[in-house]
């Protein structure tokens, strides 16, 4: 009667190909001879990193949002049994699988490697806008160009405010009509012939301040042979502070403050006076009007 010895398992045949998309892979293998030790686990590497260790003969990438650089990937990586491994795959590029596997008498030599390319997608998010230039109503926003998902980038949407306010191939753009003083949240995505990335992370840029509006709604409230009152009221404007009000009567500025009425006396009888009020702020005075 022959007494057989249980040993380490034959070295298994190569990885095949299951599933590949853009940011995701499938592989299996076949059970190698045990010789007479039950395999106990496979593992798996792709590039050379450990990306599974389990007893299944099927292991599958997360289908995880890809990174717009190649992740860090540590020199050794333990996933816990029965779980895809947890570094993404990029689009577009080819990575190389061995198997091994493991009985209570020790691990078999990993199979020959094979290598299974991963299918273009879309771009991965950009960098957040940068303000390279600003005015009072208008700003100059660039953006670095992002990973292209293995497609070239045919596109870039500026989203200002959750509006979308250019489209195009360049990696800058300027954005005018914009008001004095006032944030804008900026995004951006990118476009090839897959799809459109995600958004962006939000940056939020300042404009300039300027000078205030010339007041609105001037009348004379109260008036005698020889003095006046008169009210006004501030421009309804975001973005421009005030910081006093000026009144000129006939050229000449006689009153400076905050209050929005003025009292004008010593005026001669059956005389013709002309009244400016302006808006200040550290800006400088409201522009006055075409009369």
């Amino acid at each position: 009667m022959r007494n057989y010895v249980a040993g380490v398992a034959e070295r298994p045949e190569p990885v095949r190909l299951k599933k590949a998309g853009h940011n995701e892979i499938e592989v299996c293998w076949t059970p190698p001879a045990a010789h007479r030790a039950a395999i106990i686990s496979y593992t798996l590497r792709m590039d050379g990193m450990i990306v599974y260790i389990g007893p299944d003969i099927v292991a599958k990438s997360r289908n995880l949002k890809y990174s717009p650089r190649p992740p860090a990937r540590p020199p050794f990586f333990r996933p816990p049994p029965h779980s895809p491994w947890c570094v993404p795959p990029r689009p577009r590029e080819t990575y190389a699988f061995e198997v091994a596997a493991t009985n209570s008498c020790g691990t078999s030599l990993f199979s020959n490697p094979v290598s299974f390319p991963t299918k273009p997608g879309p771009p991965s998010p950009p960098e957040p806008p940068e303000c390279a230039a600003v005015g009072r109503l208008w700003m100059k926003v660039t953006w670095k160009p992002s990973w292209d998902g293995g497609s070239p980038i045919s596109a870039y949407w500026l989203s200002v405010n959750e509006i979308v306010r250019y489209k195009g191939a360049e990696l800058e753009c300027g954005i005018e009509n914009l008001v004095e003083a006032t944030q804008y949240r900026l995004r951006v995505r990118a476009i090839n012939e897959y799809g459109e990335s995600e958004y962006s992370q939000e940056s939020k840029h300042v404009t300039l301040d300027g000078p205030p509006d010339i007041p609105v709604a001037l009348e004379c409230v109260d008036q005698t042979y020889d003095s006046a009152v008169l009210v006004w009221k501030a421009a309804a404007r975001v973005g421009a502070s005030i910081d006093y009000f000026e009144v000129e009567v006939d050229g000449k500025i006689e009153y400076t403050g905050k209050d929005q009425r003025f009292y004008k006396d010593g005026m001669r009888p059956f005389q013709t006076f002309h009244f400016i009020v302006y808006a200040v702020n550290t800006i400088g005075r409201s522009t006055p009007p075409h009369c």
